[in-house]
């Protein structure tokens, strides 16, 4: 933005908000309160030749900069003329509010004016921060046994420093003697500055002791803090202020085994994305990238490139999470702190709310939020997540949360009720292959016995969806053996219900035989919901398998293909044409009907998902909608959106289907 003003003010434009405010500082003011507008037109006017640009960043954030400007000019009498100033600048969107003069020399007066009109940084709470609070407050008061019940009675303390690395404590009475013993030597109060939070429990904190002499011994550290339930101080991790990485992923790590480890497939995605980052490594897969941001820096498409050119100008930029305001199996809603020092001393800092969404291991959508519109934020989280929520959710999907719930807490006569009197199991998997059993009681039985393993946890992901009755889903299970390395095995399933709501099938495969469960999954909805429309679906069905093939579908010789994603990568009538190109261009390709919104004899509404590995070893994963028509065995029509624009892709069905006749 800032190029950019400079570049309009060199075709003599100004780009100041109307209410802008100016103050001269320098010694010789020349531009009085709210003259500032007039003063520039009136140097054009006297000059024949004008040129002003930056000639040195000092400092750069998001709400402004400091900055040398240089001038020179030549008057209407033809008088040279250069100078320089320091100029201090904030923004509100795309317009300068205010506008600060400096003396060159005063460089450090406007550095510290920048930091006085600088918000504060948002002040970081939770359970955990209010515990320390009382720590510092209680060792400044020397109540040693106010300060006692804040510690809890098994707590840990490890100090990881270098020099002064008091190793491990354990207990209330040993935490109680080493802080007096820091009150004996001198230090009078406890200063703790939140770097960092996560959930309740979790704190990451500068922390540093001083005493009341001139000489102002201060120690310093950095100190991960958690709390248990009964808001106990139950762990301290300390670290030297350089090791500020690792300290991050301790309290990164503390969080994932605790408070996130409902989301730890989630957590872990954003956690390895932003070391990433930090050993700046770009993104390997597209995302969609949304900038929300007043000042708008980004273009929808641009953010990648971003990225790379941080690096370029800045190799010191880093990035953490400061807080995590929302956390579920679909993503996050988090402040994020970037901050850097250019090669030539420039220090550049941006605050902001992202939002993230994952699939698997990967992050697959970016907003990002001013950070003081995180209700904004939030609502939007909740937004894409209902509608991701309501993409695969139906009766099956409900009954399988409703099964998980009941095995988590072994409530048997629970479980045994949501099957069905004729319920049967096929297992189709290479090794351990329980063949196919009959009847509630089987069931039970084989649950009771997987109860008695020692699985430390069951991740179940829904993977499609067809019609209500049926659902693909894959389950994680996390097993215990006798030595301290965990193991996971892994497996597909496809659960029917039936007319009363219960589980009447399940069919389980290898993770690696994902076609067969596909076809499964295909299969019964063709002999069940879909048996109305069985020619479009197996038509619908037949191309998808085909694409997944590497094979080009069938289709009429007045296809028509239309795509109104907001990106579109693909032009009218070329889609036959694209997807050759990337079908040869991904090796290990997939792609599969996820749900199924809208089906009838015309043809239907369905969201796909497409994954594959490039010759380049890049992995490239998409969700898209198609509005699809069928006529005889063949496609006719392929109209694509966006995955969140199912009601856009609906609306478009419903005309087409008025407007084509009804056989």
């Amino acid at each position: 933005m800032l190029a950019q003003t400079y570049a309009a003010a060199n075709k003599q434009q100004l780009r100041l908000a109307p209410d802008c405010v100016n103050i001269d500082h320098r010694r010789l003011p020349t531009v009085g309160p709210g003259d500032l507008a007039a003063y520039i037109r009136a140097s054009w006017d006297d000059a024949q030749k004008f040129l002003a640009y930056v000639e040195a960043v000092h400092r750069l954030g998001a709400r402004g900069a400091v900055f040398t400007q240089a001038a020179c000019g030549v008057s209407q009498e033809g008088f040279d003329a250069e100078w320089r100033e320091i100029i201090l600048t904030t923004v509100d969107g795309d317009r300068i509010d205010r506008v600060e003069l400096f003396d060159e020399a005063d460089l450090d007066a406007a550095l510290a004016r920048f930091e006085e009109l600088s918000p504060p940084p948002p002040r970081r709470e939770n359970a955990a921060t209010q515990v320390v609070a009382g720590y510092t407050a209680r060792f400044a008061a020397r109540d040693w046994g106010g300060l006692a019940h804040l510690i809890a009675d098994d707590i840990s303390t490890e100090d990881r420093r270098r020099a002064a690395n008091a190793g491990r404590r354990h207990g209330r009475a040993a935490e109680i003697a080493n802080i007096r013993a820091v009150a004996d030597v001198g230090i009078t109060h406890l200063t703790f500055a939140v770097i960092a939070v996560r959930g309740e429990r979790l704190v990451l904190a500068h922390a540093s002791g001083g005493d009341d002499t001139p000489q102002g011994f201060a120690p310093e550290l950095l100190g991960v803090f958690e709390i248990g339930s009964d808001n106990q101080i139950a762990t301290i991790v300390l670290f030297d202020l350089e090791d500020f990485d690792a300290a991050i992923a301790e309290l990164d790590a503390r969080y994932l085994a605790g408070e996130a480890a409902a989301h730890a497939r989630t957590w872990s995605a954003i956690t390895d994305n932003y070391a990433a980052f930090n050993r700046y490594e770009p993104p390997t897969v597209d995302w969609i990238n949304i900038d929300h941001r007043r000042g708008m820096p980004f273009a929808t498409s641009d953010l990648d490139a971003a990225l790379r050119s941080f690096w370029d100008l800045t190799p010191e930029f880093k990035i953490q999470i400061e807080a995590v305001h929302r956390l579920s199996d679909f993503g996050a809603v988090i402040t994020h702190y970037s901050h850097g020092s250019s090669p030539e001393g420039v220090e550049v800092e941006w605050r902001m709310i992202q939002l993230l969404m994952v699939e698997g291991d990967r992050i697959t959508r970016c907003e990002l939020f001013d950070e003081d519109d995180l209700d904004a934020a939030l609502a939007r989280f909740e937004e894409l997540q209902s509608r991701k929520e309501r993409r695969l959710h139906n009766v099956a999907s409900q009954v399988c949360q409703r099964f998980l719930a009941r095995f988590a807490v072994h409530d048997w006569d629970a479980m045994a009720d949501i099957w069905a009197d004729d319920y049967y199991q096929d297992d189709h998997r290479s090794i351990v292959n329980a063949g196919i059993r009959h009847g509630r009681d089987a069931a039970l039985a084989n649950m009771r016995a997987v109860a008695d393993l020692d699985i430390t946890d069951v991740d179940v992901s829904d993977i499609a969806t067809r019609g209500e009755h049926l659902i693909l889903t894959r389950s994680i299970f996390s097993f215990r053996d006798q030595g301290p390395e965990a193991f996971v095995a892994e497996q597909l399933d496809v659960g029917e219900i039936n007319s009363e709501g219960r589980l009447a099938a399940s069919v389980s495969f290898d993770c690696d035989d994902f076609e067969a469960a596909i076809a499964e999954l295909d299969a019964r909805y063709l002999a069940g919901e879909a048996a109305a429309y069985a020619r479009t679906w197996s038509a619908i069905a037949r191309g998808f398998t085909a694409l997944s093939r590497g094979e080009t579908p069938q289709i009429t010789g007045d296809f028509v293909d239309v795509d109104h994603r907001a990106l579109a990568p693909i032009g009218q009538g070329d889609l036959l044409a694209y997807l050759r190109v990337a079908l040869a261009d991904t090796m290990r390709d997939v792609i599969y009907i996820e749900a199924v919104h809208r089906l009838t004899h015309l043809g239907a509404v369905v969201t796909h998902v497409a994954k594959g590995t490039s010759r380049d070893g890049l992995d490239v994963e998409w969700r898209v909608l198609d509005a699809v028509t069928i006529d005889g065995d063949m496609f006719s029509r392929c109209e694509m959106f966006d995955e969140d624009d199912l009601d856009a892709a609906l609306a478009r069905f419903d005309e087409l289907s008025r407007s084509t006749p009804q056989h």
